[in-house]
């Protein structure tokens, strides 16, 4: 585990935790923002950071919690915005996820990975035809990923109710 000093360079520190989280070093991340929020209580990245962890860790009510806090603290984060929908949609609260997402795109219009979101809680509430046109949208900002593909596909046909929801970025 990587243990930050007191006197520390807190953007250092973050971006440290921020690689560790995008390398699946998930414990090395969790240890970093909780040091950097014992510093700086209301660092908006770490408790987002904090809140990705939470949520790829099966903990989405405590993922809510903190990614409402950073957004509490930086309400312009579109990826933050996105993330709560997620979370919200691992709870089964796809209206409230609708909502985050919705608020992403009103930040970040082309922000792809909110308008996959979307498509999938619309399919989630049997919305097909809307999560079919959030996808069409979607594929013309930017190269779909086979994962991406594969829930245009699900949304197209009207299934994919068991497939397991996306994972926070």
């Amino acid at each position: 585990m990587t243990m930050i000093p007191q006197s520390i360079d807190i953007e250092a520190a973050v971006r440290r935790a921020n690689e560790s989280l995008r390398s699946g070093r998930l414990a090395d991340a969790e240890a970093i923002y909780q040091q950097v929020l014992t510093i700086e209580p209301d660092h908006f990245v770490a408790l987002h950071g904090l809140g990705v962890i939470a949520m790829n860790t099966g903990r989405s009510g405590r993922a809510v919690e903190l990614i409402r806090s950073s957004i509490q603290k930086n309400p312009f984060d579109c990826a933050a915005h996105n993330n709560l929908g997620i979370a919200l949609m691992q709870q089964g609260r796809l209206d409230e996820a609708i909502q985050s997402f919705g608020k992403s795109l009103s930040i970040k219009p082309d922000y792809t990975s909110a308008l996959c979101n979307l498509a999938r809680a619309h399919q989630e509430l049997g919305g097909h035809g809307i999560g079919l046109k959030m996808m069409l949208k979607a594929r013309g900002f930017v190269r779909f990923s086979p994962g991406k593909v594969l829930i245009l596909s699900t949304v197209q046909e009207g299934r994919g109710k068991n497939d397991p929801l996306p994972k926070a970025v």
